[in-house]
């Protein structure tokens, strides 16, 4: 009994001492995951109380499982042990296949593994190369729903309340910019296909008419999370609701005008009803994943869109560490009245890009195992 509580107490402390090791190497992943949910990742952390928990358990778990062999055990150990190291000399052929069975699995199990952690290490290699298309570090996002939709029931009421927000937010000490978008990049799954037409250019079919994922922005959501500006120009708190409609589209979308410059051209969203001027090009942005491709989109202006938008992000560049303000946008948020109600205020943008490269390799992962 002695023999066996020393050995299975041994190896628990053993792994209870690898488990702790890859606990410390490995809890910046488990931050950055849950980092899109919850503004807490501080405290997560391997203190004291980790360390006596994980000894505990160990010890108990060498305990039990150390024990629980030798009363169930009537055998003479050291005879069996003795018998043991004797050799395989009289052992029949049908357990030596399944010995040579057994090592067989062992090692092809072991190579499948090891081909699949090499090509999970060169895919999480290459996404770490990948361009997201924005700078998004020191950027806060914070989800915002419009509560009150008896009182603010079109697009001009929402507007009075989401400019006193960005205003507000703009004025604090620390905050560089301030935006609103109905989409933060690598939240959405699949692209809003909205069909457009260029005027001038005719279309067979109307149900045939190219597509593009449509997105509502302030003046400042370029500059905010650091996308860059190709040809044209943003747009500016002049793009009024009183004013002429005008967008600005994505270099992918650039390749429905057949080399032609898009910039003064005009679109229309909904069917020739409206048309809107494109006034700038801006970079590609990895809207759905890091490992998707690009899709033709369109940014409209916040104060000239005529359906609302409900509910938003506010996302907000920062001087120093976004999570310092993210106090300050909830009390903001709460001050400007009790139609707004913030739904979460999660971790930097920059944390959704880490965890996205992580849920490309778990998807990868499972797919691999499913094959």
């Amino acid at each position: 009994m002695r023999q066996l509580l020393t050995e299975s107490t041994l190896l628990a402390l053993a792994g209870g001492a690898v488990g702790i090791l890859l606990a410390t190497t490995t809890v910046g992943m488990l931050t950055n995951f849950v980092g899109r949910f919850t503004s807490r990742t501080s405290e997560i952390a391997i203190d004291p109380w980790v360390l006596a928990f994980t000894v505990l358990v160990s010890i108990a778990s060498g305990l039990l499982f150390g024990v629980f062999p030798a009363l169930t055990s009537r055998a003479d150990l050291a005879t069996t042990m003795k018998q043991g190291s004797k050799g395989s000399g009289g052992e029949t052929r049908g357990r030596q296949w399944l010995k040579s069975g057994l090592i067989v699995g062992q090692v092809a199990v072991s190579v499948v593994l090891l081909v699949g952690a090499g090509l999970l290490l060169t895919s999480l290699f290459r996404l770490q190369k990948v361009d997201a298309g924005y700078r998004p570090e020191r950027v806060l996002s914070a989800e915002v729903l419009t509560t009150n939709f008896t009182k603010y029931p079109n697009a001009e009421a929402q507007l009075r309340l989401y400019e006193p927000l960005i205003q507000r937010l703009q004025s604090e000490a620390g905050v560089v910019s301030v935006a609103v978008t109905n989409a933060v990049p690598l939240t959405s799954l699949r692209p809003r296909d909205n069909p457009f037409q260029i005027e001038g250019r005719a279309v067979d079919d109307p149900a045939k008419r190219p597509t593009a994922d449509a997105r509502i922005v302030s003046p400042n959501y370029f500059a905010t999370i650091g996308v860059p500006l190709v040809a044209g120009r943003f747009l500016t708190d002049a793009d009024s609701k009183d004013g002429n409609r005008v967008l600005v589209i994505n270099k992918a979308m650039m390749r429905y005008w057949d080399k032609a410059d898009p910039v003064g051209s005009r679109v229309s969203l909904n069917n020739g009803r409206t048309w809107a001027t494109v006034v700038g090009i801006v970079g590609d942005v990895k809207q759905f994943g890091l490992d998707k491709d690009v899709v033709a989109q369109v940014y409209t202006p916040l104060s000239q869109e005529a359906n609302g938008i409900g509910g938003a992000a506010v996302l907000v560049r920062t001087i120093g560490d976004p999570m310092a303000v993210s106090r300050i946008v909830r009390e903001d948020v709460h001050a400007i009245g009790v139609a707004f109600a913030i739904t979460s205020c999660s971790s930097p943008m920059s944390r959704r890009i880490s965890t996205a490269r992580w849920l490309v390799m778990w998807a990868r992962g499972v797919c691999a195992s499913q094959r």
